[in-house]
């Protein structure tokens, strides 16, 4: 999961409520996280900062700093927000894409 900003309390998915560590992928900071979802082990990214525009090789973090098998598949990308708490929420995307090379 990519974490581009979080609002109103919500947080991503780990073991122990800490980050495992903070990273750097392409110029954006982040908090990495990890922890499960039933048998899924889930990296969870949270940006440090608001990110109002994203684009980096994932892949080439996870397989290099976190034994993650190259061999591994992306079964699904998706995007949008968790609502959480409050109303009245509103979240507007002008453009979304998302390649996939192997």
């Amino acid at each position: 999961m990519i974490w581009l900003a979080a609002f109103g309390g919500a947080g991503p998915i780990s073991s122990t409520g800490k980050a495992i560590a903070t990273v750097t992928i392409g110029s954006y900071n982040f908090k990495l996280y990890k922890g499960p979802n039933g048998s899924t082990t889930v990296f969870s990214f949270g940006a440090t900062k608001t990110i109002t525009n994203f684009s980096a090789d994932l892949l080439d973090f996870l397989t290099k700093k976190q034994a993650f098998a190259s061999s591994q598949y992306l079964t699904t990308s998706e995007a949008g927000t968790e609502p959480f708490t409050g109303s009245n929420a509103k979240m507007t995307v002008s453009s979304y894409s998302a390649a996939v090379e192997y």
